[in-house]
C-alpha cells in the first residue's frame, strides 16, 4: 500500500455531505464519517453531485481563518464589490 499523501497547502480538505460541502481536518473516503469544522459528524458524499452542493457558512469562515486568508468582502446594494 502507498502511503504517499498528495500536498495539500492547507490544514483542511472539502467534503460534500449532508446536502452540503463542509471543510474538515480529515481525509474521509466515501462514505466513511467525519467531524465537519462546523461541527457536523457525518459521511462523506464524494459523487459527482455531492460536488454541487451549496458551501456550509460555518466551515467556509473556520476554512478562511485556518488558511489566514480574509472572507471576501460581501457585495453592496447594488451588488458590486471592492476590489
Amino acid at each position: 500500500m502507498n502511503n504517499t499523501r498528495l500536498y495539500s497547502p492547507h490544514p483542511f480538505c472539502w467534503r460534500p455531505a449532508g446536502g452540503e460541502r463542509h471543510a474538515t481536518t480529515e481525509r474521509p473516503g466515501e462514505g466513511q464519517t467525519f467531524t465537519a469544522l462546523c461541527g457536523l459528524v457525518a459521511e462523506a458524499d464524494l459523487s459527482e453531485i455531492g460536488w454541487f452542493f451549496a458551501t456550509c457558512g460555518a466551515c467556509n469562515a473556520r476554512a478562511h481563518e485556518l488558511a489566514a486568508v480574509p472572507m471576501p468582502s460581501a457585495p453592496d446594494a447594488s451588488g458590486a464589490r471592492e476590489c
